[in-house]
């Protein structure tokens, strides 16, 4: 059984707008606004067919919670959330553009209140048990547009699906018996349209394939060992995992998850540089690191002071080599990536050593990550660059693995994501020349 109907799910989120403006109805409106939401996106049911119809490689959603649940305790710990907060019971099940579950997102409760998710990946071989934690307020404000604008209508059934995940699209699927899901339509949750091609994380392989140029570039056949060892050792983790379900919690090798103290740039530096788009992610993460240095004193940035939005974007594309002679030429390759920062400071881009940009936030200084994603026109080439403000190291017993926390003034991607060499590319460290 699905709990609610569809129906009458609709009928809630439909009420929302004809309840009185009393405070005590909008109160009630907002702590009965997640229970809504979960009724149209989550059921115990469908998320039990679904590993039973999946097959080997299918991690189970319990399983995946009490990973959550441990991985909450950490960020707890670490003051990102505050002591009473809570995940909801069940996950919502993101899925891919084939219909098949991708992540688990466990909702973080403040209360009553949404205050972030907890992913897990939901295939084994797509990486470890958390993918990411990030900020958010549930899917609530824009489901309910897409049933009043009469996108989704009474006899609809949305489920929400990977577009670069944590950005997404909302199809209307149909659910069989055995809960397999069939899309009947994709929906930009913005506009209510069809959604058109949806964007995807890409692997080392196909980042690679899609892109032969790098193969000169990139030491490949580190990669392909560094791939290897990853896929040989999350194998090991989940079958250990899948052996003590029900008591994770509990084990000896849980331990300790942090093997140093988590390291960040001050946040109030961040604040003061205030993270913003110059358009393509290559020239947003540099004109961040621009804003950085001269925001906080570090230098005095006149010239770059003094340039408009639009004449940085210019002089940005142009010494980043997206722009040559006023004509697009692609996307900033990552030795092209530091040329504005040289160009306007005494600071230089250097490629990190290791995944994480860890010599400059060691300094209080912000780093770049890059990381390849398919299917968005904004991000053509399939490169993007997002800054690194933080990193950590979290995990249980042998296996250990880094999260890095990043900010996109894109707002692609935001808040911490687990380092997987699938996605996870490069990064790029901001240093004094």
């Amino acid at each position: 059984m699905r709990g609610f109907t569809t129906i009458t799910a609709v009928s809630l989120v439909m009420a929302a707008f004809v309840l009185g403006c009393g405070n005590a109805t909008r109160q009630q409106d907002m702590d009965t606004s997640l229970r809504r939401e979960m009724e149209l996106l989550a059921s115990e049911h469908d998320l039990n067919a679904m590993l039973s119809r999946g097959g080997e490689g299918i991690v189970d959603w319990q399983l995946s919670r009490e990973f959550a649940q441990l991985a909450l305790e950490d960020f707890i710990s670490a003051g990102d959330f505050p002591a009473s907060a809570t995940l909801w019971e069940i996950p919502i099940a993101i899925y891919d553009a084939e219909g098949t579950v991708r992540y688990y997102e466990f909702r973080v409760m403040d209360g009553e209140r949404v205050v972030a998710a907890i992913a897990g990946n939901a295939r084994e071989d797509l990486g470890g048990p958390i993918a990411r934690v990030f900020p958010m307020d549930g899917y609530m404000d824009e489901l309910s547009q897409l049933y009043l604008t009469g996108a989704l209508d009474k006899d609809d059934i949305p489920r929400i699906v990977d577009d670069d995940y944590p950005s997404h699209a909302v199809a209307s699927v149909s659910v069989s018996r055995g809960g397999s899901v069939e899309f009947q339509r994709v929906l930009d949750p913005a506009t209510g349209k069809d959604a058109g091609e949806l964007a995807r994380v890409l692997t080392a392989e196909e980042m690679l394939g899609q892109h032969p140029e790098l193969a000169g570039q990139l030491d490949t056949a580190a990669i392909e060992s560094e791939l290897a060892a990853w896929r040989e050792e999350t194998a090991q983790l989940w079958a250990m995992a899948k052996a003590n379900k029900g008591s994770l919690g509990s084990m000896a090798f849980r331990g300790s998850s942090r093997s140093e103290p988590r390291k960040s740039v001050d946040q109030g530096m961040i604040d003061k540089a205030d993270p913003t788009s110059y358009n393509y992610c290559g020239p947003t993460s540099a004109g961040f690191l621009l804003d950085f240095i001269h925001e906080n004193g570090l230098q005095n940035l006149e010239t770059w002071n003094n340039l408009s939005w639009s004449s940085r974007v210019n002089t940005l594309e142009s010494k980043m080599g997206i722009i040559t002679s006023g004509v697009f030429t692609g996307a900033t390759w990552p030795w092209n990536l530091g040329n504005a920062v040289a160009s306007y400071s005494n600071y230089k881009v250097t490629l990190a050593l290791g995944v994480v940009p860890n010599t400059c936030i060691n300094n209080n200084l912000p780093g770049i990550n890059w990381r390849g994603v398919s299917g968005l026109s904004q991000l053509t080439g399939g490169l993007h660059y997002r800054n690194v403000v933080a990193y950590d190291e979290k995990g249980w017993w042998i296996f250990k693995w880094s999260y890095i926390k990043v900010i996109d003034g894109n707002g692609y991607d935001n808040g911490w994501e687990t380092y997987n060499p699938f996605y996870h590319f490069f990064s790029f460290n901001l240093m004094h020349k």
